[in-house]
Parts: structure tokens; sequence; C-alpha cells
């Protein structure tokens, strides 16, 4: 099985790379992939060129790593992990034929998801899913088509001061998977929270330490 992660060179910073090492110790069975920004770019033109047009017509940097943690993870099959997760146990002991993500929050006061009656956040700081799996294909089609109207991602907009960081959270991050989810994962996806609940983890398994550090990145496309 794989393990993937992505950084914007070959080099990750040290405390990024004991993460990193210490997801591998606790695998050693698990093929490592590691992707950077050149590695992705040719990941869409060799390996799945029908997705490219998607990919290149995201704006910003992060909705394009977004976009290519579900493409890789659909093509290859495995466990998906930012660099800043910590890792306590191994993922081995769970059903890999199944689909795992993190439930970050047991509430939210997303407008959108509110008025369908939705009150839990799906993160994707990390996640699992087989090679092919039908939600991780949806969510691809959903970012695609903007499943999420614009008029509801400026209805949000209005109610934040971070208007970059809610265009991201609807078009590809937390909102978008968690729209999914509703509309088809609850029978094909398996969320983890730990017991009892923290935000930000992934079940028992891990936590992300650094929450929101991608708001610190660049933001103009690969």
């Amino acid at each position: 099985m794989n393990i993937l992660q992505t950084y914007s060179s070959q080099e990750m910073p040290d405390k990024l790379r004991q993460f990193s090492e210490k997801v591998q110790r606790l695998h050693p069975s698990w093929n490592y992939l590691f992707f950077s920004d050149e590695d992705i770019v040719r990941f869409f033109e060799e390996e799945v060129p029908h997705l490219q047009e998607t990919f290149q017509g995201l704006d910003l940097k992060i909705q394009q790593l977004d976009f290519f943690r579900y493409a890789a993870i659909h093509h290859y099959g495995g466990l998906y992990l930012d660099l800043d997760m910590d890792m306590d146990l191994p993922f081995d002991e769970k059903d890999l034929s199944k689909c795992y993500f993190p439930q970050e929050l047991e509430r939210n006061g997303d407008p959108v998801l509110r008025k369908q009656g939705i009150d839990l956040l799906v993160g994707n700081y990390a996640f699992y899913a087989p090679k092919g799996h039908f939600f991780l294909q949806t969510l691809m089609d959903n970012i695609s088509t903007q499943r999420i109207s614009t008029l509801d991602i400026q209805e949000a907009q209005a109610r934040r001061m971070d208007k970059s960081a809610v265009h991201v959270y609807y078009t590809t991050g937390p909102v978008m998977v968690t729209q999914t989810y509703a509309d088809v994962g609850q029978g094909h996806v398996q969320l983890l929270s730990p017991t009892p609940f923290a935000p930000s983890a992934f079940g028992k398994y891990g936590k992300h330490v650094m929450y929101g550090s991608w708001k610190r990145q660049a933001l103009s496309p690969l």
C-alpha cells in the first residue's frame, strides 16, 4: 500500500521531515510516494492527462494541491497525509478496502452546510482510499463542475474577512469534501474521530499539528 505526501521542493524543513520519517517507521511495508511541485505538474501531464484541464483551471496553488491529493490517491490508492500530520499509530489495522476521512469539527457555522442540516465538517489533511474509489471520483467531479455555486460562496465570504480562504474551502477544501460526503459519501466513507472528540485529528491515528499553515503558502498556481 502507498503513503503519499507533497512539498514544494525535494528538500523539506527538518520539523516536517521528522513527521514524515515517523510515518514511514510506522508503516515499514508501505510504499512511500513523495511529490514536489514539479512532480505534481508531471503527474497530470503523464499519468492523468484527462484531469489536466481541471487542474490547470484552478486559480490558486492550494486549490491545485487539494485536487492533486484526491487525484493521486484515486490513481494509486493509499494514505494521503499533510506533512504536518503527527501519526501515533499505524493504519494497517483498518479494513483497507474502505475509505476513511477525518471528522475535523463536530459543529460548524458554515451557512451552506447548515441550511442542508449538515453540522459536521470533514477534513482533507489526511485520508485513505483504495485505488479508483467512488467517493474520490465524485469529489473530483464536484470540483470540476463547481458543485457549490458562486452565489453560495459569495454568501459565505460576506460573513468572513478571509475571503480567499473561504473560496478555497468551498471549491476544493473541507466544505467541498463535506458537501460531497453529504451527497454520496455516507454509505461510502467512514469518518474517523477520537474519543473524546478533538478537532483536527485523524481518529486515534494522528493529529494535524499546524492547522491552517497552508494560508502562509504562495497562492499563485503551479
